[in-house]
């Protein structure tokens, strides 16, 4: 026959293993991690050798022009363009210009339904 174990004794067990176990495995996921990171680095330091870095272009430097929605001036399609080639690195042709409105959320308008609701004029 087994010896009688008192339950909490054997929950402590139980829990102490448990967290033994997750940190042993988030100790071998960061050695992981630490190892692929330093097999990394040289790896980039590498193929780095060959790409020569880019000197950057002096734009000349020009005022900045207020534009409207309804209004777009030579110099934003120019600064847009400008904007687009380097981060595209390719030739932009700039044709249509659409501005982003910010949308209201149907849980937002919800929220504020919901507190105009609450603050309401009741009838007694």
């Amino acid at each position: 026959m087994e010896p009688m174990v008192d339950p909490m004794v054997e929950a402590a067990q139980l829990a102490l293993t448990g967290v033994t176990v997750v940190f042993m495995a988030l100790a071998l996921v960061a050695l992981m991690l630490s190892l692929i990171g330093r097999i990394d680095k040289p790896i980039q330091q590498l193929m780095s050798r060959g790409k020569a870095a880019p000197e950057p272009a002096q734009a000349p430097v020009t005022p900045v022009v207020e534009a409207t929605d309804a209004e777009l001036t030579p110099e934003l399609i120019a600064v847009l363009t400008v904007a687009a080639n380097e981060v595209l690195q390719q030739p932009v042709r700039i044709t249509r210009v659409q501005y982003n409105q910010p949308q209201t959320g149907a849980w937002s308008s919800q929220g504020r339904i919901s507190i105009m609701a609450s603050r309401r004029r009741r009838d007694r």
